[in-house]
Parts: C-alpha cells; sequence; structure tokens
C-alpha cells in the first residue's frame, strides 16, 4: 500500500496541477499534513519541494 500511495503521490506531482489537498485526499489522506508528513518519510523530501525540483 506504501509503495502504491507512493508512485501515484509521484505521478500527481510531476503529471499535475493539483493542490496538496487534492493529492492528499485522492491517496486516502483526511488531512494533509498526514500526507505531507508521511510523503517526506517515504522521499525524504516535502512534495512541494519534489515539486518544485522536478518541475525546475
Amino acid at each position: 500500500m506504501k509503495s502504491v500511495r507512493s508512485e501515484l503521490a509521484d505521478h500527481y506531482l510531476k503529471k499535475s496541477k493539483m493542490s496538496l489537498s487534492e493529492i492528499s485526499f485522492l491517496l486516502g489522506f483526511n488531512e494533509v499534513n498526514s500526507f505531507i508528513r508521511a510523503y517526506s518519510a517515504w522521499k525524504g523530501v516535502s512534495p512541494g519541494h519534489y515539486r518544485e525540483t522536478y518541475l525546475a
């Protein structure tokens, strides 16, 4: 489950303009902060930083 969420999060962050709130909801998180903490634990960076780095 964790790897599927991680892969989907990467996809949404790279390929869409959805907000972090929308992405967190699609991935089944009740709170955007829970998604940010989980993503940071998976990847070692915040989802916002990942998106900025990928799109740069």
